[in-house]
């Protein structure tokens, strides 16, 4: 028995060093495989987180990289934005912005243009009273016979307002005055283009612009064009008037007619005129030698006027002829006192002392006084050197006549004895 028992651990130590040292056994293999495999899964799972974490991370990163990417593309867009409309800005054509020296315009001098002398004014429209001042420097310019001052003024007054018709007439009236017609006749054309057709100035203007040429008929229908336009306009009936009886044949009654409408539409309209009486009763006395209808007119002229200057010449002529020197004396000395500068009355007056006065020296000086007041007036200068030439200074008279007015050569012997 001992024997056996010592049999049994002698295997049983040989089994044990037998599975230690010798190849394992089938089972104890696979229970090492399955322990390797589970230590690898446990290895790769491992891994595989840690790779799953780092995904993550990386991913947050490129989320955060492409948000700043967005962020810098929007900046671009806008950048490139700004540089194109900067550029389309530079390309089209730029409104410059007004100074405050462009926004108020000076006052125009129109010898020079604009002056810094003269108060600015404000911008367009003109202000009527450029305008107005540009007018009456022309026309003051034009009276003083400085024509090419005058042009100048008119054709700056059309370009400041070409529908003022106040510059076409002016300047049509220094193209007449400097012998140019034809371009007198085109400038009152073009006003009545830009004025307006209804313009009676310039259509009378015309009218007497076409009369002048002699187209008589084109006149003719001017006038009447005048009179349908404004019908209580005297320049237009008293041309028409004048323009049949004197130059169309017609008869004083013809122009009677004239006068006689246009009162009526005067008075309908609550208007008056001096010149149409004037005129009339010029008509009714040269023409048809009614002197009492003629007083009738240059009365009723002093009526709605009594400093017509036109109306006292006419009727002191008037009653001259007819042989009452006082009135005649009376209708000058009246005029005279609102005008005593008029060469016409001076004249008149003159010649009424030299051929009915009572007193040679008188007339002398009314004559001188005519001349004074204008020495460009042929009609008072020819009758002073006829008067001198009378008193028996006919070298004085002719050279009075040739030379002009110098002055009353009081030493020649015609004149040294006058009295007064």
């Amino acid at each position: 028995m001992p024997n056996e028992e010592n049999d049994t651990n002698a295997k049983t130590k040989s089994n044990k060093t037998n599975t230690t040292d010798g190849p394992p056994a089938p089972a104890a293999a696979a229970a090492a495989a399955a322990a390797a495999a589970s230590a690898a899964s446990a290895a790769a799972g491992g891994g595989l987180e840690k790779e799953r974490v780092h995904d993550r991370s990386t991913l947050s990163q490129d989320s955060s990289v492409d948000d700043n990417n967005v962020g810098l593309e929007e900046d671009e867009r806008r950048k490139a934005k700004k540089n194109r409309e900067k550029r389309e800005k530079k390309k089209a054509p730029s409104t410059p912005t007004p100074s405050p020296t462009s926004t108020m315009p000076q006052l125009f001098d129109w010898r020079g243009g604009p002056t810094s002398t003269w108060f600015t004014v404000p911008p367009t429209p003109t202000l009527p009273i450029n305008l107005d001042l540009l007018n009456f420097e022309s026309k003051t310019a034009l009276r003083r016979n400085k024509l090419q001052e005058a042009e100048e003024g008119y054709r700056r007054c059309i370009k400041l307002k070409p529908d003022d018709g106040r510059g076409y007439l002016g300047l049509s009236k220094v193209l007449q005055r400097r012998g140019k017609m034809e371009s007198a006749g085109r400038a009152l054309r073009d006003g009545i283009k830009k004025v307006g057709e209804d313009n009676v100035y310039l259509t009378h203007a015309l009218g007497t612009w076409e009369e002048k040429v002699g187209h008589l008929a084109e006149a003719e229908k001017l006038y009447l064009k005048g009179t349908r336009v404004c019908p209580s306009d005297a320049a237009s009936w008293v041309s028409l008037a004048q323009l049949r009886t004197r130059k169309l044949g017609a008869s004083v009654t013809v122009g009677r007619m004239c006068f006689q409408q246009c009162e009526v539409e005067m008075l309908a309209s609550g208007r008056n005129s001096t010149y149409l009486y004037t005129a009339w009763g010029g008509m009714e006395w040269r023409e048809k030698g009614d002197k009492s209808l003629a007083r009738t007119c240059f009365r009723k002229a002093l009526e709605y006027d009594g400093k017509c200057s036109a109306a006292w010449l006419q009727l002191g002529c008037l009653e001259s002829e007819m042989g009452d020197v006082d009135r005649a004396r009376e209708c000058f000395e009246e005029c005279l006192r609102n005008e005593p500068r008029n060469s016409r009355v001076l004249q008149a007056y003159a010649i009424l002392e030299a051929k009915k006065g009572t007193s040679k020296r008188k007339a002398v000086d009314l004559f001188e006084r005519a001349l004074k007041a204008n020495k460009r007036d042929a009609g008072a200068l020819q009758a002073y050197a006829l008067y001198v030439a009378e008193l028996g200074d006919v070298d004085g008279g002719k050279e009075a006549n040739e030379e002009g007015y110098g002055g009353l050569k009081t030493s020649r012997p015609g004149l040294a004895g006058l009295g007064g």
